[in-house]
C-alpha cells in the first residue's frame, strides 16, 4: 500500500474515534415536553426592537468535557446553564452601583448531581442519556449541588450534604421556546434571540450530523456530505449563549461540552438556517435575582415516568481505551438518595420562669423594589385604534339589571371614549418594560369573572423586558356578543407569579364590584394606587421609584357596547 493511502487511513481512524470519545445523550421524548409550560409569541415589533447581537460569554464557566458519557443533558443544565444564572446574578450591581467582578469558575455546578438522580434505573455505564425535562424539573424543585461538592465522575452517590447544598441553588421557573413540531424557522430563530437579549441563556436540543464533530474551525455549517437531520449520529444538549445578526450571516453562539480542544475552546457560531434545521427545542430558564426570589416548596425529586420508545435513546458509545475525563469506581446497583434531614435536637432543660414580654409585630411582608410600567392598546380588526381615556372620578357604576343594587368602582380605571356595536371584532395589545407576569380576567354586569389570559393552560404568564403580547394574536380577533351593555377587563402586572384559578374562584365568590372582587382576591398582594402614576391619555401606568410592599398593579378598563 502507498503511503499517501496508509496516511490517508490512518486521519480517518483518528477521526472516527475522535466522534466516537464525543458522547451525546439527549432522550428524546416528545410527549414529556408537551408538559413545559411554553413562553407566549410576542408581536413581531418585540422581535424588531431586539439588538444586533448580545452575549453571556463573560459568565460562562470553561467549557465542560463530559467525555464519552451520555451526559450531555446534565452538562447543558447544571455545569454551563446554571453557572451562568449564577454568575450573572452575582455580577448584579450592588446599591451604590458597583458592578462585582466574579469568576465563573469559582463556583460550576455539578452534573453528575443531576444525572445520577434522573438516570434511567440499571444505567450503570453513564450512556443512556437523560431526559431534559427531568433535569429541570429537578433544578427548580430540588435544586443543584456545586462541583466541588459533587466533582463528575459516573456512578457516584449522591450524598445528604450534597442534597443539602442544592436546595440553596433552585431555579425559579423554566419556559419550553417552541416544541419539535414547530415548522416556523422565524419563531426558532427569533424565540432564541429574544431570551439571550433578556439576559437568559438557554438549553438547546440538537440533532448532531456528522460533520460536527470536525474539531477546527469556529463555526459549523451543514456539509454537502451530511445526511440531514436525521438524528442517527444522536441526538445532543448544549447551551446556547449568545448571537450576532452580522456573524456569519447571523449566528448564534453556542457552548458544547466536549472540552476545550474542540472547535474554538469548546464554543461554535451556528448560522441561524442551520440552527433551525436541526434544532428540535429550546428551554429557557430563570434564576433567582434581586426582583424574583426562589419560593418553591422544599421536595425530593421524583422523576416522571415516561413511555419508552425504541429509538428514544442515543446511539451507545463505544469504550475507549483512552482514560475518561473523570475515571469511575466500579459501579454498582445503590438505593436513591433520600432528602436531607436535620439531627433532631434534644429536649431542652425546663426553663425556669420568665417576666412575660409584649408580643412581638408580625414579620412583614418582603419589600419588593418594583421596576415596572405597562401600556395596553385596543385596536378595532381594521387597525383602528380604540381610544380610552381614564376616569378621574373614581365612580363607576356597576349595576345589577334590575338596579336595585349597585356598587362604586374606588380602583383607578379607564373607560372607552367610544360605544361600539355588537359583533365589533377588536384586539388588544398588552406591553411591558420589565420582566412581569401578566394575567387578564373579563366581566360583565352578571358580575361573573373569566380568566382570559394566560389562554391556555400550559402557557407561561412570564414575559420579559420590552416584550408585547397581541390578544387572541396579531392575526385573530375577538368579537363583542350580541348582548348590549358594559362589560368590564382586568389586566394585572405582577412581579410575581400568582395562581391565577385561584384568583377566579376568590373574585367569583365576593360580592361587590370588580374592585372589591380584586381586593377579596389579591389583599395586600397590590400596589397601592398612590404609589403608581397612571397615564390620563392611554391605558398605562408606571410604578414610582422606590420599594413597596405590593406587587400587583391592576388596569381595569370599561368597554361599552349597543
Amino acid at each position: 500500500m502507498k503511503p499517501f493511502s496508509i496516511l490517508l487511513l490512518l486521519l480517518l481512524n483518528l477521526t472516527l474515534q475522535a466522534q466516537e470519545e464525543k458522547g451525546t445523550g439527549m432522550i428524546f421524548d416528545p410527549p414529556s415536553l408537551r408538559g413545559i409550560p411554553y413562553k407566549v409569541k410576542l408581536t413581531a415589533s418585540s422581535y424588531q426592537s431586539m439588538p444586533a447581537s448580545a452575549s453571556l460569554e463573560k459568565y460562562c464557566p470553561t467549557a465542560g468535557d463530559q467525555g464519552r458519557y451520555g451526559t450531555c443533558v446534565a452538562f447543558a443544565t447544571g455545569y454551563h446553564l446554571r453557572t451562568i444564572l449564577y454568575a450573572k446574578m452575582e455580577s448584579e450591581p450592588d446599591e451604590n452601583g458597583n458592578i462585582p467582578y466574579i469568576n465563573p469558575n469559582a463556583k460550576i455546578f455539578s452534573p453528575t448531581y443531576i444525572y445520577e438522580q434522573i438516570k434511567d434505573k440499571g444505567d450503570n455505564n453513564c450512556q443512556a442519556g437523560t431526559n431534559p425535562v427531568n433535569a429541570f424539573d429537578l433544578m427548580k424543585n430540588s435544586g443543584v449541588a456545586t462541583l466541588s461538592k459533587l466533582p463528575y465522575s459516573c456512578g457516584s452517590s449522591v450524598n445528604s450534604a450534597a442534597l443539602q447544598e442544592a436546595m440553596d441553588f433552585r431555579i425559579t421557573d423554566y419556559q419550553i421556546l417552541y416544541y419539535p413540531n414547530e415548522e416556523d424557522d422565524d419563531l426558532k430563530v427569533n424565540s432564541v434571540k429574544k431570551a439571550l437579549a433578556e439576559g437568559y441563556p438557554c438549553m438547546l436540543g440538537f440533532i448532531v450530523a456528522k460533520s460536527f464533530y470536525n474539531a477546527s474551525g469556529d463555526v459549523w455549517k451543514e456539509e454537502a456530505t451530511d445526511d440531514g437531520p436525521t438524528g442517527q449520529h444522536g441526538r445532543h444538549a448544549m447551551c446556547v449563549v449568545g448571537y450576532d445578526n452580522n456573524k456569519y450571516g447571523g449566528a448564534f453562539r453556542v457552548l458544547n461540552s466536549w472540552g476545550t480542544s474542540w472547535r474554538d475552546k469548546g464554543y461554535v457560531w451556528i448560522p441561524y438556517k442551520d440552527f433551525a434545521k436541526y434544532s428540535l427545542l429550546a428551554i429557557q430558564a430563570y434564576g433567582p435575582n434581586k426582583e424574583f426570589r426562589p419560593k418553591p416548596t422544599p421536595s425530593v425529586y421524583v422523576p416522571k415516568p415516561r413511555k419508552k420508545e425504541n429509538n428514544d435513546n442515543p446511539e451507545p458509545v463505544k469504550p475507549s481505551p483512552k482514560p475518561t475525563p473523570a475515571k469511575p469506581e466500579p459501579v454498582k446497583p445503590q438505593p436513591k438518595p433520600t432528602p436531607y434531614k436535620p439531627e433532631p435536637k434534644p429536649a431542652p432543660n425546663k426553663p425556669e420562669p420568665v417576666k412575660p414580654e409584649p408580643p412581638k409585630p408580625a414579620p412583614l411582608k418582603p419589600i419588593i423594589k418594583a421596576n415596572l410600567s405597562g401600556e395596553v392598546e385596543f385596536t378595532l380588526n381594521t387597525g383602528d385604534k380604540m381610544p380610552a381615556n381614564r376616569v378621574l372620578t373614581r365612580n363607576l357604576i356597576v349595576a345589577d339589571d334590575d338596579d336595585t343594587k349597585a356598587y362604586k368602582e374606588d380602583l383607578v380605571a379607564y373607560r372607552m371614549d367610544n360605544s361600539y356595536n355588537s359583533g365589533t371584532k377588536f384586539r388588544f395589545y398588552i406591553s411591558s418594560n420589565s420582566e412581569s407576569y401578566i394575567y387578564a380576567f373579563a366581566t360583565d354586569l352578571t358580575g361573573k369573572v373569566n380568566k382570559i389570559m394566560p389562554f391556555d393552560d400550559n402557557m407561561s404568564p412570564r414575559i420579559g423586558a420590552n416584550s408585547q403580547v397581541a390578544f387572541p394574536s396579531e392575526k385573530k380577533v375577538v368579537k363583542m356578543d350580541d348582548n348590549p351593555g358594559t362589560d368590564y377587563m382586568l389586566i394585572l402586572y405582577s412581579k410575581e407569579p400568582l395562581d391565577a384559578v385561584q384568583m377566579l374562584t376568590k373574585m367569583n365568590a365576593a360580592k361587590g364590584g370588580l374592585s372589591q372582587k380584586i381586593k377579596a382576591a389579591l389583599g395586600d398582594k397590590l400596589i397601592l394606587p398612590s404609589e403608581v402614576t397612571y397615564s390620563t391619555s392611554k391605558i398605562g401606568f408606571d410604578v414610582k421609584k422606590g420599594e413597596h410592599k405590593g406587587a400587583v398593579v391592576p388596569l381595569m378598563v370599561e368597554l361599552s357596547h349597543k
